[in-house]
């Protein structure tokens, strides 16, 4: 992934940016033309974002909503 500016996730633009230390995790199977569901795991706030084609646009999340969405993906058939 390639790192254009350093900018910590808030509710505005990030540009395909991970802050260091931040693991980003990207949700299978939900999709536009541009990109997909991911989620950010940053300093112990949690954010998800759809790719577009200007970049990411993080939205704060509650850590529950997180786990969910995580354990769901690790559910998930590798196909689908």
């Amino acid at each position: 992934m390639e790192q254009r500016e350093r900018q910590h996730p808030n509710r505005g633009p990030s540009r395909y940016t991970i802050p260091e230390g931040g693991i980003m995790t990207e949700v299978t199977g939900i999709v536009n033309t541009y990109g997909g569901l991911h989620l950010l795991d940053y300093d112990g706030r949690y954010f998800w974002a759809i790719g577009d084609y200007d970049g990411f646009y993080w939205d704060e999340i509650p850590k529950s909503l997180y786990d969910e969405i995580i354990q769901f993906e690790k559910t998930k058939a590798p196909n689908e």
